[in-house]
């Protein structure tokens, strides 16, 4: 069953589940592999051990054909770069040091889009960035938890203002066009109209953080 990361609880101990997101961080043991998926819910950690095969096929095989089967599906999860598109399927383990306490044992791993490029920043938030570097590639850092939260915040807030005035207050929201009367920025293209038999423009733009 196909279930957001905050939706499943270690009380969902060895039901099978199906999760999709990012490849959020990676960590090698040796013997043991942890990956932890990122959805827009949370995190969810993905445990692999090398020698001892946890995740088992729904149809029963040959031990050593078993083994090769873990053994790739080991190097497979190793090897996919951080911020990789992924789905995972397997069964839930209780484990209380893992976050939201519990751990998914996979026994499929697909990668949807995987990353091919060297990350510009780290989505963790273990490492800092320049804002230039933050502004050059917002597209990942919109990822990190700290602006993602702002965004959240600020969604929140204006949800509940909407709310509290529309269906509280009787309130109708509608949304104008923002007309000055001459241009203010240079380096773009200006809409002219006729305001009341006066030239004017609508209100833009060109800066790509503003």
């Amino acid at each position: 069953m196909r279930k957001y990361a905050t939706e499943i609880t270690a009380n969902d101990d060895g039901e099978r589940v199906c999760v999709a997101g990012w490849v959020h961080e990676k960590r090698d043991l040796g013997g043991v592999f942890f990956l932890v998926l990122r959805d827009r819910s949370g995190l969810a950690q993905i445990t692999l051990h090398k020698h001892k095969g946890e995740g088992k096929a729904e149809q029963e095989q040959e031990q050593e054909q078993e083994q090769e089967q873990e053994q790739g599906l080991f190097e497979r999860v190793r090897k996919v770069p951080r911020e990789s598109v992924v789905a995972v399927e397997g069964r839930v383990k209780s484990e209380w040091k893992a976050p939201n306490g519990y751990e998914i044992i996979p026994e499929r791993f697909e990668v949807l889009s995987e990353a091919s490029q060297v990350l510009p920043l780290d989505t963790t938030g273990k490492v800092g960035a320049e804002l230039d570097t933050r502004l050059d590639a917002r597209f990942m850092d919109l990822r990190t938890e700290r602006t993602k939260e702002i965004f959240l915040i600020r969604s929140r807030v204006l949800k509940a203002v909407r709310e509290f005035l529309t269906a509280e207050r009787g309130f109708v929201e509608i949304n104008t066009p923002k007309i000055v009367s001459a241009a203010t920025e240079g380096g773009t293209a200006l809409f002219p109209i006729s305001y009341f038999e006066r030239e004017a423009f609508l209100n833009q733009s060109p800066q790509l953080y503003k």
